[in-house]
């Protein structure tokens, strides 16, 4: 999901989904999660999730940040896996589109 470069370190990023999914949506995915604890980060080593309005600044659309920790890898795709079921759960929510510069997963 990430190029070679970025393999065996800690990451912050933030997922928006394209077309724009309800905030409500965005909720369930953080709070499905069970890997990431719900914060911000302050340049720990542990999965953090949160959602806007959490976000300072942000004013667009529904939008998650991750900070990807040093847990097993296969244990943080699998809990994200299942947030992004749960935000379909309750009614059609959008998966966001990988950016040009992320690698699927092999």
């Amino acid at each position: 999901m990430v190029p070679a470069r970025l393999q065996g370190r800690q990451r912050l990023l933030s997922i928006e989904p394209a077309p724009p999914i309800a905030p409500a949506a965005a909720h369930r995915f953080v709070d499905s999660l069970r890997q990431f604890a719900i914060g911000a980060s302050w340049g720990g080593y542990e999965s953090l999730a949160l959602t806007n309005p959490g976000i300072p600044g942000w004013h667009g659309g529904a939008l998650v940040r991750l900070h990807i920790g040093l847990e097993d890898p296969a244990d943080r795709i699998a809990d994200l896996a299942q947030g992004f079921r749960a935000a379909l759960a309750e009614g059609p929510v959008a998966l966001p589109t990988l950016s040009p510069y992320l690698e699927p997963i092999p």
